[in-house]
């Protein structure tokens, strides 16, 4: 039998009277690729659980060792032990022996086969190996040099097909940014080209030589070519702002497109129990809370452990109730605890935020109005909610009419790292009850008299404490002059 038909018999056959490639059937196959891609959005392409790994098998059911498979493996490993027989050999006379206890005794000599080393055999099984193996095999299965440049050359592209359909948003962005560069150019030739045929035309026209009657109808018949290319280029440019804002859309929605009230508070009830108003509702100043239960309806594929904004939006929540039960219990280590948590979340949500606003700005850029930009700007307000009130509303206190006589000498002492927390309680009651009421420390009340200090600037009212003793001679002589002026009229 010629290699040619191996090859061919190997990767073309019929399963249940169905074309089948590499023992697929093409609705396997369609149903595959469907999984593939839908796992380079959730997983990205490489890495142990990435997409390339769904091409492969699943990890799981690779690594799960079942007790018939054990009780199998004892059988087999029992056997070949106390035989001289080959792995494929015995695997032959037991009949329908898994193929990863074949492929571990192929490692051992008779004797040496062992429970222990089976299994580390199976745990240390990495994606890349079995990649590995399945290329190799396939190359084998090649046979000439053909069929390898064949095989090759359908993984080079396969790879490129995956690379631009993950990277298909960038690619979009940079054929429109080439258009409108384009267009810019365009339009800028058709002024300089404009501008020329006036000048020409602006000339008596009995004086035009014929080089001149010959470079205008240049200039026209260029205008004229170029008002043609901008048309077009008009039309590529919507095309390609549609395909970005689509594309925007879509990555949007994969990554942030379930994050609603719905989803997070499947997620706050991952930690138990809640105010009955969102968490950073108190850090705008309110002091009432009640515990009441999570109801959520569905909890399925909710863990901790997910990066998912509505995860950190309920764990932010979480622990800054945690900091103020901290703060009101006096709990320093505890305190310091929380505060190590929040920042890491901050950050995280600082993240988000910042490929939230992308999003938003590159849906702006393409003149957009859909429902993702309202989305869009709701979770950047939840956001700013969470991490910037508790500023601002300390900022609101301060500046308040109630603080006025003291406010200076309370930014003055934060500002210079010299407010204690008994200073605080003796001399600012009301900031210091603010801060126990809302789970705040002396040093977030430094950070932000800080961080906000323009905005707690003590600015004078300059009808009242103004004085201009440097001009009072000038004014003296002006209010002199017009009562004189006044005695003239008179």
């Amino acid at each position: 039998m010629s290699p040619q038909h191996t090859i061919h018999s190997t990767i073309f056959a019929t399963k249940n009277k169905e074309l089948a490639i590499f023992g697929k059937t093409i609705d396997q196959i369609k149903k595959k690729w469907s999984e593939f891609v839908s796992n380079v959005g959730e997983n990205g392409l490489f890495g142990e659980n990435g997409a390339l790994a769904s091409l492969f098998g699943s990890k799981n059911q690779n690594n799960i060792l079942s007790p018939e498979t054990l009780k199998q493996f004892d059988e087999f490993k029992e056997k070949f032990n106390s035989s001289s027989l080959s792995a494929e050999a015995l695997a032959e006379q037991m009949e329908n022996v898994d193929q990863r206890i074949i492929d571990y005794a192929k490692t051992c000599k008779n004797g040496e086969m062992t429970t222990e080393g089976f299994k580390a055999s199976i745990d240390t099984m990495s994606f890349s190996a079995k990649a590995g193996k399945v290329a190799l095999q396939a190359l084998a299965m090649a046979g000439n040099m053909l069929a390898m440049w064949a095989f090759t050359k359908a993984i080079q592209l396969a790879v490129t097909a995956i690379d631009n359909y993950i990277h298909r948003l960038d690619n979009a962005k940079e054929a429109l940014s080439a258009t409108q560069s384009e267009l810019s150019s365009v339009g800028k030739e058709i002024e300089d080209t404009t501008d020329k045929i006036k000048e020409l035309e602006a000339l008596d026209p009995s004086s035009l030589s014929i080089t001149d009657k010959e470079d205008l109808q240049r200039l026209k018949d260029q205008n004229e070519e170029l008002r043609i290319r901008q048309q077009y280029l008009e039309q590529q440019e919507k095309y390609d702002l549609k395909k970005v804002a689509d594309l925007t859309k879509e990555k949007y929605n994969q990554k942030y497109g379930s994050t609603d009230n719905d989803t997070i508070d499947q997620y706050r009830a991952l930690y138990g129990k809640k105010q009955s108003q969102p968490a950073y509702s108190y850090l705008r100043g309110a002091s009432a809370a009640y515990n009441t239960p999570y109801a959520p309806e569905e909890l399925k594929g909710v863990t901790r452990e997910s990066e998912a904004l509505a995860n950190l939006i309920a764990q932010y929540e979480y622990y800054s109730e945690a900091k103020k039960t901290a703060v009101q219990n006096k709990n320093t280590e505890e305190i310091e605890k929380y505060n190590g948590k929040l920042e890491e979340l901050a950050q995280k949500l600082r993240d988000d935020r910042t490929e939230l606003q992308g999003f938003s700005d590159d849906l702006a850029a393409t003149g957009e109005t859909s429902p993702e930009l309202d989305d869009i700007a709701s979770k950047l307000k939840l956001i700013d909610e969470l991490l910037l009130s508790p500023g601002q509303n300390l900022v609101n206190l301060i500046n308040s009419e109630g603080m006025s006589e003291t406010k200076q000498r309370l930014i003055d002492l934060a500002d210079a790292g010299k407010l204690t927390r008994d200073a605080l309680s003796a001399n600012f009651s009301e900031v210091d009850e603010y801060l126990k009421q809302n789970g705040l420390t002396l040093e977030d009340l430094i950070s932000v008299v800080r961080t906000y200090k323009e905005e707690l600037s003590n600015i004078p009212d300059t009808a009242e404490t103004f004085s201009f003793p440097a001009y009072e001679e000038q004014i003296n002589d002006i209010q002199s002059t017009i009562s004189t002026l006044r005695s003239a009229l008179d």
